[in-house]
């Protein structure tokens, strides 16, 4: 592979190898080794000022290691083209942003041509049909300010969805509970 080759979308197994990392002298996260396969649910859980969220910047490029690596099947993130990388990454934050306008419009935000039978399965995949069938106009009803009628986790599953019409496969990094998915 050469570098800054456009992303596969075949993607497996994510691995961070001795990956050290520090932040203006402040050492943000020591020596860490982690595999996550494709298709498994990893939890990267500790207290605050652990490297939780410098985990999640250093698999998605938005820092890169001060030592080691992380690879994505065999071969070092630094090879890949950053915006491809971005591309194919989503982040949802605790704090999910949600905009006054309706559950559909905010779905499509990001892929204006998605088809309704994409828009069902990505309501389906982020399991968001208990909130269509709550909502006094289903799809079609006004969220309001900041999602206001919304949990935080359905914000957050929000947030999710507007990815998932525009990539066939993401690794998901959901900081409310700090869990990654490949």
């Amino acid at each position: 592979m050469t570098l800054w080759e456009a992303l596969p979308f075949s993607l497996g197994q994510l691995v961070a190898r001795n990956l050290r990392y520090n932040a203006v002298s402040e050492r943000c996260l020591l020596t860490l080794n982690s595999k996550i396969d494709r298709g498994c649910h990893a939890a990267i859980v500790g207290p605050s000022g652990s490297g939780k969220s410098t985990f999640a910047s250093l698999i998605t490029r938005l820092y890169d290691p001060d030592e080691g690596v992380v690879e994505i099947d065999g071969i070092d993130l630094r090879h890949f083209q950053l915006e491809s990388l971005r591309c194919a990454a989503t982040v949802v934050p605790q704090e999910s942003l949600v905009f006054d306008a309706s559950l559909l419009e905010n779905i499509i935000l990001a892929n204006l041509s998605a088809g309704s039978e994409e828009i069902r399965h990505v309501i389906d995949t982020c399991r968001l049909q208990e909130v269509v069938l709550r909502l006094p106009a289903g799809i079609a009803t006004e969220l309001g300010q900041g999602g206001f009628r919304l949990s935080g986790g359905e914000r957050q599953r929000i947030c999710l969805a507007r990815r998932a019409p525009s990539a066939p496969f993401s690794p998901h990094i959901r900081r409310g509970t700090r869990r990654c998915r490949l």
